[in-house]
């Protein structure tokens, strides 16, 4: 299958045009560059490099966070618009677990994934690898960076992935014992983990397919605080 992966809730967006399994062509920039400005040129330039045309895609991956609120509301977007007006099969990831299958670790390693998000938390999860999938071990979940770091260190020494490095520094410098894998291009982990749930049949329906946040954004929460105080 000719598939064609984006994810733009990560620090770094990215995107990823993969046939069988394999990347042919990826392509990434900082989230903070105007992600509805650079998505399209990079994806057209990513076709122009491995010869397709839009229209020989086969399918659409996306990650569907948690994640940077607008980042990822102008990624799905993107892809649903590509799926409903192309009549492609679409499939949403999530975005941790688009990370962890992007580590590609060993058979029997459990790791945490994690990847920042804002008023001093991040998201994360944790993860087995088993010889056929991938085991959930702990739900996704928002936590405080304090409450994260000793949920870290309390589960005893394992891999930390995270497609930041600002979040890598930091737990290196928390004195946390824990080896720490970056994957900063996550559209890779979206491809596989998209290609293994199309082949099994799955798909999304474009229309109704929307963000994973996890938790509300801050102008959500002011306007929440704004009606209570109005009661």
């Amino acid at each position: 299958m000719r598939l064609l992966a984006i994810e733009t809730g990560a620090p770094r967006a990215s995107v990823t045009l993969s046939e069988a399994g394999v990347t042919l062509a990826s392509a990434d920039f900082p989230r903070r560059f105007n992600v509805s400005r650079v998505l399209a040129p990079r994806l057209r330039d990513l076709l122009a490099e491995v010869g397709w045309s839009l229209r020989e895609v086969e399918g659409i991956a996306v990650g569907l966070g948690p994640g940077s609120f607008t980042g990822l509301r102008i990624g799905v977007a993107t892809a649903k618009t590509l799926a409903y007006s192309l009549d492609y099969p679409l499939i949403g990831v999530s975005s941790l677990r688009a990370l962890a299958r992007a580590a590609e670790p060993a058979v029997g390693q459990v790791f945490q994934v994690a990847l920042p998000g804002t008023r001093q938390q991040l998201f994360t999860a944790e993860f087995r690898k088993t010889s056929a999938d991938l085991e959930t071990l702990s739900p996704e979940a928002d936590l405080p960076w304090e409450a994260f770091l000793r949920g870290l260190a309390a589960r005893g020494p394992r891999t930390l992935v995270t497609a930041d490095p600002e979040l890598a520094a930091r737990v290196s410098a928390s004195g946390t014992a824990a080896p720490i894998r970056l994957c900063p291009t996550l559209a890779s982990g979206v491809a596989l983990e998209g290609r293994d749930r199309l082949r099994a049949g799955e798909r999304d329906d474009p229309i109704r397919l929307a963000p994973r946040y996890l938790r509300a954004s801050t102008p959500e929460l002011r306007r929440q605080a704004a009606r209570c105080a109005r009661r």
